[in-house]
């Protein structure tokens, strides 16, 4: 509902196509957010489920898995679950490869905002 010049307007009619276009753009912006805390959560959780199988000599979750929760976005979180729980810190491909993958990440995303940048399609 939008009130202009004191009568009620049901639709977003009065708003401009640039205003429509922010709030789509806000609200993918917002779904990228969500899904990040969502697969860091995930991903911490899968470590911490890990190093508590692995106390109690049961089954494990495969260093693949947690691999791919670091492909996923999850990196943040995973290593930091590692080192809060001490879990898989002696391993080479761990304490290397997850850094390792967040940089690529964070290159490749930079990469991406400056070429939407550069061509004027911007998130806000």
């Amino acid at each position: 509902m939008v009130v202009t010049n004191e009568k009620i307007c049901y639709n977003n009619k009065n708003k401009t196509s640039t205003d429509r276009k922010r709030g789509t753009r806000m609200q993918g912006l917002r779904w990228c957010i969500i899904y990040l805390v969502m697969v860091n959560g995930f991903g911490a959780c899968a470590v911490f489920l890990d190093k508590w199988l692995a106390k109690h000599g049961k089954r494990r979750i495969r260093e693949r898995t947690l691999f791919l929760y670091c492909w996923l976005g999850g990196c943040p979180l995973v290593y930091g679950a590692m080192k809060a729980c001490r879990h898989k810190t002696l391993h080479r491909s761990f304490m290397w490869g997850i850094p390792a993958i967040l940089l690529l990440q964070i290159v490749i995303i930079s990469g991406a905002i400056y070429i939407m940048y550069r061509n004027g399609v911007w998130f806000i």
